[in-house]
């Protein structure tokens, strides 16, 4: 979204604006205040502060409050809000070409990451392209840039487990996902994964088929359930096939508006050849 229009200043907000600036400085200042001093700090493009107050906020609320649900929000919005149109139109090519294309797509990220420096959007865009070709230093530098900006949300949290999977850190893996500390609301489909990889690499096979039971119920079309119904049953040595084909087919016959709906997954589909060369053998 652009920055012309994502505020639209009206006179009450001025005002608001004022009072809140003319207030005592020893006054608490409530999230709605807070939330206006960085929408303020964002119009003047001052990403950096606009972002640490609203992190500085979340910190303190309680979850599960108007606040906190408001605060989120509004870090969501000026994390990712872009301020030039040139920054945006590059990122879009960059998204246009990070399904096939995607060592292009991090060269088009980068771009627009010089034009527009700390847009949540584009490094969390550019950390995902990375660990899709297991570049996991690359996405943990681009990480490392984005914790001043968003350290919070759920999206950036599921990108910092992502990148532990990818440097196969299983201790740290496990921390996040046992956490209460972590708000990982709104990503709990891609989260099944690492259980189920942390029981399939421990032998836990049993505990590995109940997880991939659930998720195949919860989430019936996605690819990632057959892949590890067919690991799994492979790893037992009884090949599940009807299950590495539906893997093959899902993943051959993702529209767009499917992939939109698995497109936080780094790893979606990734082991289509892996799954065929095998295929090809046992027949």
């Amino acid at each position: 979204m652009s920055i012309r229009n994502i505020f639209k200043i009206a006179p009450g907000l001025l005002v608001g604006l004022f009072l809140w600036q003319t207030a005592g400085a020893n006054q608490k200042e409530s999230f709605k205040e807070l939330i206006l001093k960085s929408q303020n700090l964002s119009l003047q493009h001052d990403r950096l502060q606009a972002c640490q107050i609203l992190q500085r906020a979340l910190q303190k609320e309680p979850r599960n409050t108007v606040g906190y649900k408001e605060l989120k929000e509004s870090l969501e919005s000026l994390s990712t809000v872009f301020y030039t149109d040139q920054a945006q139109a590059i990122f879009a090519q960059g998204e246009a070409l990070s399904e096939n294309k995607t060592k292009e797509a991090i060269e088009k990220f980068q771009e627009a990451l010089k034009l527009e420096e700390g847009n949540i959007a584009i490094l969390k865009s550019l950390a995902r392209a990375q660990l899709r070709i297991d570049d996991c230093r690359g996405a943990e530098t681009t990480l490392k840039s984005a914790e001043n900006f968003d350290s919070i949300t759920a999206e950036f949290q599921l990108l910092k487990i992502q990148n532990f999977q990818c440097r196969k850190d299983e201790n740290s893996i496990k921390d996040a996902l046992e956490s209460k500390e972590i708000d990982l609301e709104g990503v709990e489909k891609y989260l099944k994964v690492f259980s189920i990889e942390q029981s399939y690499f421990k032998k836990d096979y049993k505990k590995a088929k109940q997880l991939i039971s659930n998720w195949e119920a919860q989430s019936p079309e996605y690819p990632e359930v057959y892949f590890w119904k067919w690991q799994t049953s492979a790893a037992l040595g009884t090949p599940d096939r009807q299950s590495a084909q539906k893997y093959l087919q899902l993943c051959k016959g993702l529209s767009a508006r499917k992939r939109k709906l698995f497109n936080l997954d780094v790893d979606l589909c990734k082991g289509i050849d892996e799954v065929e060369a095998k295929l090809k053998l046992a027949q």
